[in-house]
Order: structure tokens, then sequence, then C-alpha cells
């Protein structure tokens, strides 16, 4: 351990310094995704060259941010310490995503579940299949053959159920 190298529990195997001229100490990376709450990042040149690496961040991020582009800067220099500074503005995105609320679209990602919600339906299609969600409590399978399995209790309740 050298005096000018202080000890870090680095999460990566490759915690070189990252090469950079005096003038650039922010680099662009993008915001691949989250693991366990913490954001994932990768850059181009990256030390780690395509893998996602685990950053430090100083503003608040959600899932709305993935795939956005974020300015980097590096923890003592170390590659495997990137900190994330902010995104970058990206008027289309941003208008997307105002548009999308004023639609009354909403997704919400915790890693655990998605959450899709609408005003008044949703609609999932594959080709001749789809379930359709409304706001009036129905829910529609359509589809060329349905089929329900289950390993426990497969139970149809209702105020009447109609077979054929």
């Amino acid at each position: 351990m050298s005096a000018t190298q202080p000890a870090i529990d680095s999460p990566c195997t490759d915690a070189s310094p990252v090469t950079a001229s005096a003038n650039a100490t922010v680099i662009m990376g993008c915001l691949i995704g989250f693991r366990e709450g913490h954001p994932l990042v990768s850059w181009k040149h990256g030390a780690l060259g395509a893998d996602a690496v685990e950053a430090s961040t100083i503003v608040d991020l959600h899932d709305a941010h993935v795939g956005r582009q974020v300015a980097l800067s590096f923890e003592l220099g170390l590659a495997g310490r990137p900190v994330i500074l902010g995104c970058v503005r990206d008027e289309a995105f941003d208008d997307a995503q105002a548009r999308a609320a004023r639609r009354g679209f909403e997704a919400i990602c915790d890693g655990e579940r998605l959450i899709i919600s609408a005003r008044s339906r949703i609609t999932l299609r594959c080709g001749a299949a789809s379930i359709t969600l409304t706001a009036a409590g129905k829910v529609l399978l359509q589809g060329e053959y349905v089929s329900s399995s289950s390993t426990g209790v497969n139970r149809l309740t209702g105020g009447s159920v109609e077979i054929n």
C-alpha cells in the first residue's frame, strides 16, 4: 500500500485508476439499472468493459432514469468507484415522461414487483392473444387457446359462472 493510495474495499476486481486529462474530470456513462437499490452504470472504455458497475450517487435516481446518460466522476480516481453526479437533460425523454403522466399512465418498478397503472384500461397483447384490465374491474382474456393449470387449487368464483 503506497502513501498516495489509501485502502479501499472495492466491489470490483479492477480498481485501476481512471485515465483522464487534467481538463477531463467528468465522463459520460449510462444508468443501466439497479441491483438491490444501488445504481448500476457503464461507460465507454470503462475499466471493466461492458460490465455494469455499482455506483454511488449524489442525486435521487429511480427507474424512470434507466437508460439515461449520466455524468460520472470517480472516487479517488478509481474505476471501481464511480459516482453519479446527475442525469444529462434529454428533452425528448422528459417530454415523453410528461406525455405519459398527462395520459394517466404510470409504471413503478421496485425490483420485486412491477405496477402499471392507467385511468381506463390496460391491454397486454402478443399476436392473437391479449389480457385487458378495465377501470370497471373487468379482466378480459382472449386467445386462440387459453389454458389454466395449477399444482394446487384452481378456483373459479363469481356471482355466476358460465361455461360454454
